[in-house]
């Protein structure tokens, strides 16, 4: 069996923690469709180009199909995409925060 390399056993690491604050936070279906079908985590930038930790955590949650077509986009559009979910999703936190 092949050993895990670094990037892998910190995305491993990560994931776990990911699945903890998603689920504390009530983020339990894709963020696109609202499917609870085949759930991942999305990275703004392709995993393989991530160098430190806070990309890491840059993620949105989608389902196999939005997440299929997300990595057909350019790298650009991409980043774009997840990251207009992040901050829609920070902004509706942050109201619900208020009131």
């Amino acid at each position: 069996m092949k050993r895990q390399g670094k990037k892998s056993l910190a995305w491993n690491r990560a994931r776990l923690q990911l699945k903890r604050e998603f689920f504390n936070k009530q983020i339990i279906s894709c963020e696109i469709c609202g499917s609870t079908y085949g759930l991942s985590f999305a990275h703004r930038v392709k995993r393989r180009f991530i160098t430190d930790d806070v990309e890491m955590f840059k993620v949105a949650l989608i389902c196999v199909k939005d997440h299929e077509a997300i990595e057909r986009l350019p790298h650009d559009e991409m980043f774009y995409r997840i990251n207009e979910i992040i901050e829609n999703r920070d902004s509706k936190a942050a109201a619900l925060a208020f009131q």
